[in-house]
């Protein structure tokens, strides 16, 4: 018993160590990526991704901490892959809304401010998407039953 206890210690620093890795992963391709030129719904793309994987991994830590050992020895797995997880979440989160967005408010005199704030919002809707993965989930599933009802 104290040895599965004490192994589940040691899995919650390498899963903290790890999200940390991630975590400045992610920033630093974000900031390389600012300074670089890549095609702009490149860019946004990038930038989404790394905000939904850093979402993902504070979340990944935060459950990782707070958890008991036995629990973290259950779903290691799961937290190992759920920055990785988020990143597609966000990212997908980010199509479909900004399919939407680009139809609805698609301005073609938008000004820089307008483009700007409208990254941002991109960024934190990844950051959400990939924090609070499971209710994203719940959301595409409802999302997906109400395109394809069944008869």
């Amino acid at each position: 018993m104290t040895d599965t206890i004490e192994d589940g210690k040691k899995l919650q620093s390498y899963l903290t160590i790890w999200n940390v890795i991630v975590l400045l992963s992610l920033t630093i391709i974000g900031i390389v990526t600012y300074f670089q030129q890549p095609y702009p719904m490149v860019k946004i793309l990038i930038f989404t991704a790394c905000s939904a994987g850093i979402g993902g991994a504070i979340a990944s830590i935060s459950a990782v901490t707070t958890n008991n050992p036995q629990n973290v020895l259950d779903r290691k797995e799961w937290y190992l892959v759920y920055p990785i997880i988020a990143i597609f979440i966000g990212v997908f989160s980010f199509v479909l809304i900004a399919g939407s967005l680009m139809i609805l408010s698609g301005q073609p005199d938008a000004t820089k401010e307008f483009i700007i704030t409208t990254k941002l919002f991109y960024c934190g809707l990844a950051f959400l998407s990939g924090f609070s993965t499971d209710q994203i989930i719940q959301k595409l599933i409802a999302l997906s039953e109400a395109f394809y009802i069944k008869k």
